[in-house]
């Protein structure tokens, strides 16, 4: 009698059997040993099973156990490592994070940031647009002579007639070109201080001090520093 002969057999042993360890699995390996152990057992004595197809039967058998330890063991590596990267973000509460964002956050009217990005080369130029929720540009800046590398450039917070801008999040997005007028790649980046820490998706996220806050994954992160004492100049200057 093979697996497939014997199956029905198991079928009505485990009814009565007490619940499997995982209720979600619709076969697991007690129930695979048991289905095993039930062909053994109800097997005829005078044309017992292929010994060939008992081998092969045994040979899952070890590997579904292979890869129930081997997915134990990555659950267990998965949780220290979550554990560690918890630890290692509650250390960026309290510290000033730049992060890839294309964001910028303004908690009163008229509130001034400043705007950082990345050059990968030199710019002749680069523009700023700073974009409404419904994608208006509400203010352009330019800066002319932008070196290449880290830079940050001061936005004022108003439009461009003057008026304060209204508190709310707006989309920052930026180009440059350099002096043959071919174009230069630049990254968007933002500058938060850290409130705290979330596990709202399952898994921990940096939050800003903005109202309301912002989620920052560490994997965005690229600068950390402590808290300025007071504010720095910028290094370019927007020309309207």
């Amino acid at each position: 009698m093979d697996i497939a002969q014997t199956a029905a057999l198991t079928q009505a042993g485990s009814a009565a059997a007490p619940a499997a360890a995982n209720p979600d699995a619709s076969f697991d390996r007690q129930a695979f040993l048991r289905l095993l152990t039930t062909q053994l057992t109800h097997q005829d004595p005078l044309a017992p099973s292929d010994p060939t197809e008992f081998v092969s039967q045994l040979a899952q058998f070890s590997s579904l156990e292979q890869l129930v330890s081997v997915n134990s063991n990555i659950e267990i590596l998965a949780l220290s490592q979550s554990s560690a990267t918890s630890a290692q973000m509650v250390s960026f509460v309290g510290k000033d994070v730049v992060f890839d964002d294309d964001k910028v956050v303004l908690a009163k009217p008229g509130e001034a940031h400043d705007l950082f990005y990345r050059l990968e080369a030199e710019a002749k130029e680069l523009t700023v647009e700073v974009k409404d929720a419904s994608g208006a540009v509400v203010r352009t800046v330019k800066v002319s002579g932008a070196a290449a590398g880290e830079g940050q450039i001061a936005f004022d917070g108003n439009d461009d007639q003057g008026n304060p801008l209204a508190a709310g999040t707006y989309s920052v997005v930026m180009n440059a070109v350099d002096a043959a007028g071919e174009p230069v790649e630049v990254s968007t980046r933002a500058l938060a201080r850290i409130a705290g820490i979330t596990f709202k998706n399952g898994y921990p996220e940096l939050l800003s001090d903005d109202i309301p806050p912002r989620t920052i994954t560490l994997a965005s992160v690229v600068e950390v520093h402590e808290p300025a004492a007071s504010s720095t100049s910028t290094e370019q200057t927007p020309a309207r």
